[in-house]
């Protein structure tokens, strides 16, 4: 389907455009930030995994490469970037020597162009892209219970390309208090280093439970693990503030990010704990119509890290536990390397924020379902930003 221009479509499955009954051409300009294109995916006949909005989706470290865990069946979609097409799929296993179990459903990670991280409780598996199970981190799971205490849990486990012999992950009290970063060694199946995770105290303030007797659920802030360039980075959906951890000091820090165009966090509720249904949609309202940040990415072509955040506007029915969207606004953060703020776009021809993006050869990937086939709409940052 190669490389085609976004023309009249005004809902794209994960990703809606702004007051799209005009047609719009190639290089249309919104706020100094570009739609350059929009790329389809040639998919040879297959339907591909698109429901979870590339949830279960990793790019490889040259960026030529898309591999998509398809949950249901269960395979590897391999896409070819450069080429725009689908390349092969890779048959998975749930059961058996090379069985992934419930693996990947928490998201994958290319970590060589050989080796794919598939997390998952109780602990992630490694996998060839042959679909077979590396034998590495295969115990994994009994050696965090032996180097935690019972009351906690290592969780978002990620290693990085350059340390082997690393796990990087963050321990925690349930239901999510008392966090801090933790390095696992496994050359000596030890903890290297732990460090409190002090800013994230205030979680209970952002903390959600309905609980009516008959049923249960619980929200609280999002917590993302990401490679970020050369760091480990700790994000999470309440706060546009960073922890950045350097492997090679082995130093963990806090960065205070000062958005331009949004609030620094979200406004604190208390935390909330009620069976009543109108409540607990009232709180959820307050917490999730205010700004929400994504993970940051990094771009290595213009050495910044790019960064989705966004407020959401609901449906005035007051009906059930959870209102239903009906739009958001988008805006986009740029920073540079030494993380100082220095650019933000609001980005009006979009009506939600983007599920899956990454930065290849100077453009902004960002995923769309267009019309249940794989999709990129392709954003283009300026270079002289303010």
């Amino acid at each position: 389907m190669g490389t085609s221009s976004l023309t009249g479509i005004c809902v794209l499955g994960g990703l809606a455009l702004f007051g799209c009954t005009k047609p719009r051409s190639d290089n249309t300009s919104y706020a100094q930030v570009s739609i350059y294109d929009t790329v389809s995916i040639e998919s040879k006949g297959e339907l591909l995994f698109l429901k979870w909005g590339l949830s279960t989706a990793t790019v490889s470290s040259d960026l030529s490469t898309l591999y998509n865990f398809n949950v249901d069946e269960p395979s590897l979609e391999v896409v070819d970037l450069d080429k725009h097409i689908l390349s092969h799929k890779v048959p998975l296993e749930r059961e058996g020597p090379n069985g992934i179990g419930q693996r990947g459903k928490g998201g994958i990670l290319a970590l060589s162009d050989q080796l794919l991280l598939f997390k998952g409780w109780p602990a992630p598996y490694v996998m060839d892209l042959e679909g077979r199970r590396t034998g590495l981190l295969e115990n994994l799971a009994s050696i965090k219970s032996s180097v935690t205490s019972v009351d906690r849990d290592f969780m978002y486990e990620i290693m990085h390309p350059s340390f082997p012999n690393l796990v990087f992950g963050i321990t925690n009290e349930y239901p999510g208090k008392n966090f801090e970063f933790t390095v696992l060694d496994l050359s000596d199946n030890s903890i290297k280093s732990t460090t409190p995770l002090s800013a994230w105290d205030n979680f209970a303030d952002y903390s959600l439970v309905f609980d009516d007797g008959t049923q249960f659920d619980l929200w609280a802030p999002r917590v993302y693990v990401t490679l970020l360039g050369q760091y480990i980075c700790l994000s999470t959906d309440v706060s546009s503030d960073l922890y950045l951890y350097d492997p090679r000091a082995g130093q963990l820090e806090l960065r205070e990010i000062l958005p331009k165009l949004t609030p620094q966090q979200k406004t604190p509720t208390g935390s909330i704990d009620t069976s009543d249904a109108a409540q607990f949609q009232a709180t959820f309202r307050k917490l999730y119509g205010d700004i929400t940040f994504s993970p940051p990415f990094w771009d290595m072509d213009a050495q910044v890290y790019y960064r989705f955040s966004y407020t959401t506007t609901f449906e005035k029915s007051e009906d059930g536990l959870y209102p239903k969207p009906i739009g958001q606004h988008v805006y986009l953060s740029v920073i540079d390397t030494d993380l100082s703020h220095h650019a933000a776009y609001p980005l009006e021809f979009l009506n939600e924020a983007p599920m899956f993006s990454f930065s290849k050869a100077g453009k902004i990937w960002t995923f769309l379902n267009l019309q249940d086939e794989m999709a990129f709409l392709r954003l283009e940052v300026p270079t002289d930003m303010p």
